[in-house]
């Protein structure tokens, strides 16, 4: 027991120290390979999609991880929470082109090109859901 909890403890230790140096290097290239203007655009974009898919969450995820965590042999929970975070994508992307569709996007999006718009909303998709999946990963006590 005692040397499994030391495994898993170096492991998280070691994984949080790669994504620490990823996100240093990350911000040490990103803002000056965008130039201002570029990189205040993606900030504005990453903020709004967190936000968008924090809203959109409703708390899904920690009940998620809840009941994750109290009964990991129940496959199907991975399942229906797959389902819930495509439902959650569909909602983000309705949205989102709805703002095309009704011309809202000069108020929401100024001056952003919806090509970035789209890369953004994926970008944010795919960074809350890999935190939601990284939970599940600690329920079933695998970092």
């Amino acid at each position: 027991m005692k040397n499994s909890l030391r495994k898993r403890y170096l492991f998280k230790l070691l994984a949080n120290i790669v994504s620490a140096l990823v996100s240093a290097i990350v911000m040490a290239i990103v803002p000056s390979a965008l130039g201002p203007s570029a990189y205040g655009k993606f900030i504005f974009i990453q903020q709004f999609f967190s936000n968008t898919f924090g809203l959109l969450d409703f708390g899904t995820s920690i009940t998620f991880y809840t009941k994750i965590s109290r009964k990991p042999e129940r496959k199907e929970l991975i399942l229906f929470y797959f389902m819930i975070s495509m439902v959650i994508l569909s909602i983000a992307i309705l949205f989102t082109q709805g703002s095309y569709l009704f011309e809202l996007d000069s108020y929401i999006f100024k001056e952003i090109s919806q090509y970035y718009v789209y890369l953004g909303l994926f970008f944010g998709f795919f960074t809350w859901a890999s935190s939601a999946y990284i939970r599940v990963f600690d329920a079933y006590l695998l970092t």
